[in-house]
């Protein structure tokens, strides 16, 4: 049985205030909740409907809730079969000196949290484990974000830092580093030497790269259209350059 202080508990994790104050987040649905256990990230609750499944629920007992009390609980528009709350962990420091042979994605102000998660899944597609979001960021913790990243969230190590610092850092370190600016009007980004190691960057919905990130790039590039659309949605662009990036 679930109390309602419980549940306005859980409810107040909807907002990024609650989740600060809680040190908590959610992780709804089957699939995002599994995956949240054999994540070894630190699961506090696993609440689930009657008759439900969750493989290797046993370990944390879940709780039983009726469908009321998870559409109460729920931050979708249809409650999940499952849910899960998980102690936000430490915010890791960036250290610019040990990732010079990795891929790095680096997002300017993405404010869409739905975008947001699809972005780290399609990086944890293509092999890019380390993402740098930018102050402006929306809350990778935002239930739309989670939910959309498909468990992602668990393998992509996300940092927030301060986009203009990190990235002086970065080539400070290593000079030669690539840092590639997507943009609407340069070489079509399938002309990259995929062989060579840097960092994307991906700008935000509605205003794109900011002009002094921009000028920290080494280099532009673009997805060239051949219709009239205006341009893509982000996290779909996102894809294509990361196909084209790693490809």
């Amino acid at each position: 049985m679930i109390s309602k202080n419980e549940i306005k508990h859980v409810r107040s994790l909807h907002r990024k205030k609650g989740r600060k104050l809680a040190g908590q987040f959610i992780v709804e649905g089957v699939k995002g909740v599994e995956e949240a256990m054999a994540s070894g990230w630190q699961v506090e609750r696993v609440y689930a409907l009657e008759g439900v499944e969750v493989q290797s629920a046993a370990t944390y007992r879940p709780i039983e809730v009726s469908q009321k009390d998870m559409q109460q609980m729920t931050a979708l528009s249809s409650p999940s079969p499952a849910m899960a709350i998980l102690r936000i962990p430490e915010e890791k420091s960036f250290d610019p000196s040990v990732h010079m042979d990795e891929r790095l994605l680096i997002l300017d102000d993405i404010s869409d949290p739905g975008n947001l998660g699809t972005i780290l899944r399609t990086a944890d597609w293509f092999g890019i484990r380390k993402v740098i979001l930018s102050e402006n960021c929306v809350d990778v913790f935002n239930p739309k974000a989670v939910q959309s990243t498909m468990g992602s969230l668990f393998r992509v190590e996300t940092y927030r830092q301060d986009l203009a610092v990190c990235i002086g850092q970065l080539k400070e370190h290593n000079p030669s580093l690539h840092v590639i600016a997507t943009v609407m009007d340069a070489d079509p980004i399938a002309d990259l030497d995929q062989a060579v190691p840097g960092a994307l960057i991906i700008g935000s919905e509605a205003h794109g790269i900011r002009p002094e990130i921009i000028s920290l790039a080494t280099e532009k590039r673009s997805i060239p259209g051949i219709s009239g659309a205006e341009s893509l949605n982000a996290s779909m662009a996102a894809g294509i350059l990361m196909y084209a990036w790693t490809r």
